[in-house]
């Protein structure tokens, strides 16, 4: 729910300059005022206002702020808020660390997009623990400034569809429950620097379309099970140090299933 009125900021609130509009966030309300010659003249109050914590019963809460010029960090109370199932921050200029505590309050957020953004630290373990976002369908952290390596946790989200993480710094292992989210449809990582090999426990990924593991640092042998995953469309695995010869591969590819 979007509520428009011509509030002016309050003393106490965070500012974040950006040209003709200033991102503030308090503890309550996600808040954008257009400034013009100093004046506040218009003010949008997004999320956490009283009206919101009552919405009406079967009513899907979607946050979209996508293809701006808002710069912040990650405000906290959006996890908080229970009613948001949706949230779209993707290119904008939001930086710094996704807490781990977001996802253990986001308890009904189906879709986290905050791809082309300036956010940086890890990747949270708690996505899909328990008392998490048991409900995610959609992971979208690509071209940000992530770190370290993926955590486990992966696996217990159990109704995953799609997980992207490229362009980021991201190093370390592929967790090995990430080949228990086997409603996956999509597994995106290139353009990283993970290594390691790639288990036999892919097979487990039957509904999986599109793996993109290209421009990292995967090693190994590359597993014939892949030639099972029978909706398999797109497989790119360029610019890795992976071995085997295809043809066993192929061979599996062919085979009706």
């Amino acid at each position: 729910m979007t509520i428009l009125a011509p509030i002016f900021p309050k003393k106490s609130s965070t500012r974040k300059q950006l040209g003709t509009w200033t991102l503030i966030h308090t503890k309550d309300a996600l808040t954008l005022v257009k400034v013009v010659t100093g004046k506040a003249s218009l003010v949008m109050r997004m999320v956490g206002l009283p009206i919101c914590s009552y919405p009406p019963r079967g009513s899907k809460e979607i946050l979209d702020l996508s293809y701006n010029l808002l710069s912040s960090e990650l405000p906290l109370y959006l996890g908080s808020n229970n009613y948001i199932q949706k949230l779209d921050f993707s290119s904008n200029r939001f930086h710094g660390a996704i807490p781990f505590s977001f996802f253990q309050q986001a308890r009904n957020l189906t879709s986290f997009n905050v791809s082309n953004n300036n956010f940086s630290g890890p990747i949270p373990s708690s996505i899909c623990l328990k008392h998490s976002s048991p409900l995610t369908r959609l992971l979208d952290f690509s071209s940000n400034k992530f770190h370290g390596s993926i955590s486990r946790g992966l696996g217990e989200c159990s109704e995953l569809q799609v997980f992207r993480t490229s362009h980021n710094n991201l190093s370390g292992f592929l967790p090995m429950d990430i080949y228990d989210a086997t409603k996956l449809e999509e597994l995106a990582l290139p353009l990283n620097s993970i290594y390691g090999p790639i288990s036999d426990r892919i097979v487990n990924l039957t509904n999986l379309p599109i793996l993109d593991l290209s421009i990292n640092q995967l090693s190994g042998v590359l597993p014939i099970n892949i030639g099972k995953l029978s909706k398999l469309k797109l497989l790119t695995l360029g610019y890795n140090h992976l071995e085997r010869c295809f043809a066993p591969i192929f061979n599996e590819l062919h085979k009706p299933h």
